[in-house]
């Protein structure tokens, strides 16, 4: 499978998932625990996207494939200002949180895969924070999670586009 076209360059590292999250370990545990936890690790995550996507948008030679990280450099961007409005407003700060994601060299349609677990932890996040009546972070973190299925779906499409 061809993948889109980059830079003769090393490219940076993809991304892949590393979600290692103990869901029953939080169904157990404190509900507003179990929410700083994650919105911490969302941020961390959104801070690894923002980084990788800035070189990913250097090493691509295809304008397609640099617009498509540029518009996830700036969502993930974006989502971290979020969270980081959200821990503001519970009185939390952001340090400690593990990345939902890590390095590795990975194809685009992988990529795009990890973006849309990535989604999915940040809606399960919305469904905590709803469950908790924090409407406006549960509103906040599902504009977030649909820029991420909304980058997903591109680099899928566009991985696909190259594939022969």
């Amino acid at each position: 499978m061809n993948e889109p076209a980059l830079g003769s360059a090393a490219p940076p590292p993809a991304w892949t998932s590393s979600i290692a999250v103990h869901h029953a370990d939080d169904a157990t545990a404190d509900p507003r625990a179990a929410l700083t936890r994650g919105l911490r690790a969302a941020h961390a995550t959104g801070l690894a996207l923002a980084e990788a996507a800035e070189g990913w948008i250097l090493a691509a030679e295809a304008d397609d494939l640099a617009e498509a990280f540029a518009t996830l450099q700036r969502d993930a961007e974006e989502a971290v200002h979020r969270v980081e409005y959200i821990l503001a407003g519970l009185r939390k700060g952001a340090r400690g949180g593990t990345s939902w994601i890590g390095p590795a060299a990975a194809p685009a349609a992988a990529m795009a895969a990890t973006l849309e677990r990535v989604a999915q932890e940040t809606l399960r996040l919305e469904s905590l924070a709803h469950d908790l009546a924090e409407y406006q972070a549960a509103r906040l973190l599902r504009m977030s999670a649909e820029e991420y299925q909304a980058s997903a779906r591109r680099l899928a499409a566009l991985s696909s586009e190259e594939a022969p």
